[in-house]
């Protein structure tokens, strides 16, 4: 009896590689990536998901952090990659499970480590992999940054301004199509993730920072439409976007920390609007019972803040949203910079729900 084998022809031109894990043309494939350390022998996994459609397209990776882990972030992505069928798909989504927390565990919390060194330790070596044979290969990064412990922030988009003169590692006329209410552009730190990627390949990441007091529905439905709104945007997927009549950039005055030790108490919640000289909270030092106020400084709406409980010496406590006047109304207080999306085509637009008590044009 003679068995006859079906030969499939592959078209290796279709394929996406990442070390091990070989993306497969109108297949999902997921598995351990190895990466190793070289000299020491060292060996670290992480857990990729490739979906690869039917037709050529962007590529696109996905991941949470790369600093703050989150559970509502992985519950999001994994049903973000589960919906993008590589069937209805043009191009490549890449995933990344566990992503911030696989960080975590290989440097110290504000170590800078990227681009990596492959001749450096452990964390270095595995940033070095992680840059040349993965961010190189995409050209979009999408990452879900959950909160910072003990610290609630108003839900936005985040970019990161570099070098002098600046050049913002996402523009936000690209990041806008995410839907935010809000982008905020911070100073971008040397040795971060997004910073150098910029540096080293131009490429654009997109941060969308999330607050997850609880896992409600309400919550996973806002970050997988932020993410599903930009896969839309680049081709990836099929889907109605959906981006708010004007999207709202601003910056931050800075921070305001503790001087003293002690419980902390404030008095304002977030998108509160603080004057310069308000008093706004105090704090309760241990040693002799003395209560010492807070005084603002600046002026704007608090975007982040610590919850109350107690705090050390220079402990962040919260920060603000730069504003400004307009000179023939100096009672109206707006964010320094709009976008407005009202006369886009192909788009849904809906009202800026998250900045509604700001005061309209």
């Amino acid at each position: 009896m003679i068995n006859f084998i079906r030969l499939v022809k592959i078209d290796v031109s279709k394929m996406f590689r990442i070390g091990n894990i070989i993306g497969v043309q109108a297949k999902s494939v997921s598995g351990d990536w190895s990466i190793h350390c070289g000299r020491n022998d060292k060996t670290y996994s992480l857990r990729l998901t490739i979906n690869t459609g039917r037709e050529d397209g962007v590529r696109i990776l996905l991941a949470s952090g790369p600093e703050n882990a989150s559970e509502l972030a992985e519950k999001a992505i994994a049903e973000i990659i589960e919906s993008a069928k590589p069937s209805q798909i043009k191009g490549v989504l890449i995933s990344i499970h566990n992503f911030a927390d696989f960080m975590g565990c290989l440097k110290k919390r504000g170590e800078p480590l990227f681009p990596g060194w492959p001749e450096g330790d452990d964390g270095e070596r595995v940033a070095w992999v992680i840059f040349q044979e993965l961010l190189s290969q995409v050209d979009y990064a999408i990452f879900i940054e959950g909160p910072e412990p003990g610290i609630t922030s108003i839900p936005h988009a985040t970019i990161y301004s570099i070098d002098t003169p600046p050049t913002l590692s996402c523009h936000p006329e690209l990041i806008k199509m995410m839907g935010h209410d809000l982008i905020v552009e911070k100073t971008g730190m040397k040795g971060s993730l997004a910073v150098e990627a910029q540096r080293e390949f131009a490429l654009p990441i997109l941060i969308t920072q999330i607050d997850e007091t609880e896992m409600t529905d309400k919550t996973l439905e806002w970050t997988k439409e932020k993410v599903n709104n930009f896969l839309s945007y680049a081709g990836l997927i099929p889907s109605c976007i959906e981006i708010p009549e004007r999207t709202f950039i601003a910056t931050l005055t800075g921070e305001v920390r503790a001087a003293n030790e002690g419980e902390l108490s404030l008095d304002f919640s977030l998108f509160a609007f603080l004057s310069s000289g308000e008093k706004v909270g105090s704090i309760l030092k241990a040693q002799n019972n003395k209560r010492i106020e807070i005084e603002n400084e600046g002026i704007g709406y608090v975007v982040r803040k610590r919850n109350e409980g107690h705090v050390l010496v220079d402990d962040f406590i919260y920060s603000l949203l730069e504003v400004h006047f307009r000179s023939f109304a100096s009672s109206i207080l707006y964010c320094n910079t709009l976008i407005d999306n009202s006369e886009m085509q192909d788009v849904k637009i809906r009202g800026n729900e998250l900045f509604h008590r700001l005061n309209r044009v």
